[in-house]
């Protein structure tokens, strides 16, 4: 693109805007690059995965975590790049991407307006915001998510079979960055077979062509997972525990769509506009049943953003039946565009109010839902920014004071061994698995803290044998009550 494409881009104020929005999000995510005093167990279980992988740190990768996020933190902390910047390549740039696809796929599904919109609020999203302070595969995830509907759209929009080959692509590796990623498969086929003639689909080439490319960007996956847990599906292990255990349905889930406008009294306006965002789908649902007759893109885009809520909320809700904020994220750009809707619905009662007049107000409502939005993320990363701060010191001191062949036990196994990079052990199930670890192992410290669950006998073991493990170290929360204790053990 020449210097003369670029003004003219420039020019458009729509993409100006844009590029604003964008440059915006990433400048948020960079304030708060370095906020963490120390990873958390599941950032650390993925940083640790990485550092087993590529330099051969003793530690057991969870199968539950798929491959692609702690394969990419290897590949650049093997070439020497520091934590900082791997989290700004392969978290922050994501979470900043997740906002630029928005607004594009925003835009292809029913306009700039809209697209800007959600946008704009997905750059000032609490929960991406929070949650891109962490090394976490959620953003990444999703930029893969949202790309692939994007050229999915495109291809469904404009008929263009390589768009198709994409979708099929970032579906790929969506999944592979985070396994839950496979109801994209499921939201495409519900879409098709609702619009398009199930013949025609099935005789589709193209479609079939998609699933080979998804599924061969899947295979090496799926071969890991037979070489190492002779089970091809063994990130499914963890999905199934809900079913087993009969935990209730999640309908507390649903609490997320009105917690991710905000917890303030600022936060009901965005609420309330995506209900009024919803009451928008009346088209669809009263011309449900001429919907593959329909050349009405924008009705077909509402079905779409209707399916992949729905699904998302049903995996979780009727399936995993407990989630976080960050699990149900890909519903957040169709609640996002809901409210652009219910936005321009509400202006749409005002037919004679000037053009300037209603660009001021949704700029308000813009302005204080970020407010809103960003005072929440703030707070929340201020609350937990020295969460575990203990554990990395605790760890860093082991590192300096034990040799590489030395063992420690702790059961904070994935933060210590990303720290310490020494072999770390449990304190077992009961006393007599202590006792067998002790006289096999020999580990040359034991960490009991308070960060993690302990059994009882674990507190009451360093007392009752004085003569064998003895207090080093100590670490504190509020400068009084020990949060954390190392004992050296004397074999």
């Amino acid at each position: 693109m020449n210097k003369e494409k670029i003004k003219s881009w420039m020019k458009e104020k729509h993409n100006s805007l844009f590029l604003l929005i964008l440059l915006f999000a990433l400048g948020i995510r960079l304030l708060y690059l370095n906020a963490n005093a120390a990873v958390w167990w599941d950032e650390a279980s993925y940083l640790s995965t990485a550092k087993h992988w590529f330099f051969n740190v003793n530690y057991v990768p969870n199968p539950q975590n798929a491959v692609f996020f702690p394969l990419l933190l290897g590949i650049f902390l093997k070439i020497g790049l520091n934590e900082l910047l791997v989290k700004f390549l392969i978290v922050v740039i994501p979470s900043a991407g997740i906002v630029a696809v928005t607004y594009l796929l925003g835009k292809e599904m029913y306009d700039e307006s809209i697209g800007l919109i959600a946008s704009f609020i997905m750059s000032v999203f609490w929960v991406s915001v929070f949650w891109t302070t962490r090394f976490q595969p959620d953003f990444l995830a999703l930029f893969f998510q949202i790309l692939s509907i994007y050229y999915f759209w495109i291809w469904y929009k404009h008929k263009k079979n390589m768009n198709l080959y994409l979708a099929g692509l970032f579906l790929g590796l969506a999944f592979i960055t985070r396994t839950q990623s496979i109801l994209l498969a499921g939201i495409y086929i519900i879409f098709l077979l609702i619009t398009e003639n199930i013949t025609k689909i099935i005789k589709n080439k193209h479609l079939w062509i998609t699933g080979i490319i998804s599924f061969l960007t899947v295979l090496p996956y799926l071969i890991y997972n037979q070489i190492n847990y002779k089970n091809v599906l063994a990130f499914s292990s963890g999905y199934n525990s809900q079913i087993v255990s009969n935990t209730p349905f999640g309908w507390h889930i649903l609490n997320f769509l009105k917690t991710y406008t905000g917890f303030d009294a600022i936060s009901w306006v965005y609420f309330i506009l995506f209900i009024v965002g919803i009451v928008t789908l009346l088209d669809l649902i009263l011309g449900f049943d001429q919907i593959r007759k329909s050349d009405n893109i924008k009705i077909k885009a509402d079905l779409m953003n209707v399916i992949i809520m729905l699904a998302v909320l049903a995996f979780f809700i009727f399936y995993i039946r407990v989630a976080e904020d960050r699990w149900i994220i890909l519903t957040a750009a169709p609640m996002f565009y809901f409210i652009g809707k219910g936005i321009y619905y509400i202006l749409g009662f005002f037919k004679n109010m000037k053009i300037s007049i209603k660009v001021f107000i949704i700029l308000i409502i813009l302005i204080l839902g970020a407010y809103s939005q960003l005072t929440t993320a703030d707070t929340f990363i201020q609350q937990k920014k020295d969460s575990y701060l203990q554990v990395k010191q605790a760890s860093i001191w082991l590192k300096e004071n034990t040799n590489t062949n030395d063992k420690i036990v702790s059961n904070s196994a994935p933060q210590m061994t990303y720290y310490t990079e020494r072999e770390i052990l449990d304190w077992g199930e009961n006393e007599t698995v202590f006792n067998e670890i002790w006289d096999k192992e020999k580990p040359k410290y034991y960490v009991i803290s308070g960060f993690e669950r302990h059994s009882d006998w674990v507190y009451a073991y360093p007392q009752n044998h004085q003569d064998i493990l003895v207090p080093v170290k100590s670490y504190t929360i509020d400068g009084k009550q020990p949060i954390l204790v190392i004992f050296e053990a004397k074999h």
